[in-house]
């Protein structure tokens, strides 16, 4: 906190960094009984102060400035009163301990002779001008505004961290769980090197506004602020509250088809905090599988075996991979990255022990199957959602399937064509229709769906992939 004191009827600030008024008067030489102190201004990071003399006391000569020593170039006191001499080259001070600071004690340039004419110099961002691609600039910054927390939780994750060099841009984000770095060509004029952090859903706006006609964008690197392509201007800031991102040292491992098989899986993981572990998709490796549940359903997809262990990433990590088509992760000290877009994606795993999927898989080789197109199911929905009580319906299979859905608000009452093995009477199937259609969504790349089921209640399986839970009924 900077501390300002303006003494009425002299003109002379004084300027303190991170001290309180208190210790401000006190280091100037001003006793607190002797001033009427008013508080006429105040900021998170600057509080000015009024001083109106009590009576005739010593004080700075008119219109000079008296710049105190910062916090660490201080030596230790404890006063509480000190007596500023006029015109004098020391400050001295009466404790438990006696101290005096001498002229040498304080660096030349604290002292300054001239009207005071603003704050003390503080750091700035370095200068220069960078040109950038703008398509893959553009292209990093979706992935980063993906990774980017909400400013509420902590500012400066909102934010994108911009470092460039004359020859290439590397941008930084973070909200501490995933984290994103990339690194790519551009050409910085006018200076050497700069870094700065910008909003990072405002900056990925105004570059994407530039339009595809623009090809490259030019960032205009001020003390405080940047300027694109001499459009908009953007508040910047130092670099120094960013956090760290370490890179993960590991072998890197291909996994084929990686992005179908977590779209299949991600719907069904859960989003209830209090089965944190559910909250991930499992990478079962070693058995060849991802797998995702919320403890009513269970999506699994087949990927190659690797002798990798079990570990399970948070569903948003997955959902990124997924986004943006990676194909190969790398495992260590309970954190994984894989290379996206340009850049390094990594993110904190969850740590725990995922439930055995593979003792609740049941054997099919009993059950009864119905076959059926699975546009002509999807197609029924429009009609069904509105009156569907909790998305709950009906099925009824005998040689078709019919569908049934009511509520307070009205009944819905058709049919899919289908082909069944079910023998005797017709068997009534009571389901959540969004987990049956999350798992035909999932599953129907052939088009044609299969759902085998028992006589009895128990788990339905669509195309030997999707386990869900009936209703009771």
């Amino acid at each position: 906190m900077k501390t300002v004191l303006r003494i009425e009827g002299i003109g002379t600030e004084v300027y303190e960094g991170n001290c309180s008024i208190r210790e401000a008067m006190s280091l100037a030489g001003l006793g607190r009984s002797e001033w009427n102190i008013e508080k006429t201004k105040g900021s998170a990071t600057r509080t000015e102060y009024t001083l109106t003399r009590k009576q005739e006391v010593a004080r700075p000569e008119p219109g000079k400035v008296c710049y105190l020593p910062r916090p660490e170039e201080r030596k230790p006191a404890s006063s509480v009163s000190q007596a500023h001499e006029e015109g004098g080259d020391t400050i001295e001070s009466t404790s438990s301990q006696e101290h005096t600071l001498e002229a040498s004690d304080v660096q030349p340039d604290l002292i300054n002779e001239a009207a005071i004419s603003g704050d003390e110099a503080e750091p700035t961002i370095p200068t220069g001008e960078i040109t950038i691609y703008r398509e893959e600039f553009l292209s990093a910054l979706q992935v980063v505004c993906d990774i980017t927390a909400r400013k509420d939780l902590m500012p400066v994750l909102g934010t994108v961290k911009i470092e460039a060099t004359p020859t290439n841009v590397t941008i930084t984000a973070t909200d501490l769980e995933l984290s994103y770095v990339a690194t790519f060509p551009a050409v910085l004029e006018n200076s050497n090197a700069t870094a700065f952090l910008v909003d990072a859903a405002i900056l990925y706006k105004e570059v994407k506004a530039l339009g595809k006609s623009v090809e490259d964008v030019v960032i205009t690197v001020n003390d405080h602020s940047i300027q694109i392509n001499g459009r908009c201007v953007l508040p910047a800031s130092l670099t120094d509250d960013f956090p760290e991102v370490p890179p993960i040292e590991g072998t890197q491992i291909r996994i084929k088809n990686l992005k179908p098989a977590l779209a299949c899986v991600l719907p069904a993981v859960s989003t209830d905090e209090a089965r944190y572990i559910l909250t991930g998709v499992c990478f079962d490796l070693s058995a060849g599988c991802l797998v995702g549940t919320d403890g009513f359903r269970l999506h699994r997809a087949t990927v190659d075996k690797t002798e990798i262990s079990r570990f399970v990433l948070p569903k948003r990590a997955a959902g990124i991979l997924a986004k943006y088509g990676a194909d190969s992760v790398t495992v260590a000290e309970a954190r994984l990255s894989s290379p996206l877009v340009g850049g390094i994606f990594t993110a904190r795993l969850i740590e725990g022990n995922y439930p055995d999927h593979t003792g609740i898989w049941p054997d099919t080789g009993e059950y009864n199957r119905v076959h059926f197109k699975a546009k002509e199911f999807l197609d029924l929905l429009p009609g069904v959602l509105p009156v569907s009580d909790d998305a709950k319906i009906d099925m009824t299979i005998n040689g078709r399937i019919d569908i049934e859905a009511e509520s307070v608000t009205g009944s819905y009452k058709w049919f899919v064509p289908a082909e069944s093995t079910l023998t005797g009477k017709s068997q009534v199937i009571t389901i959540n229709s969004k987990y049956l259609v999350d798992a035909i969504r999932a599953y129907a790349s052939s088009e044609e769906i299969e759902i085998a089921f028992p006589s009895g209640y128990a788990a339905i399986v669509v195309n030997e992939q999707a386990l869900i839970m009936p209703i009771r009924r």
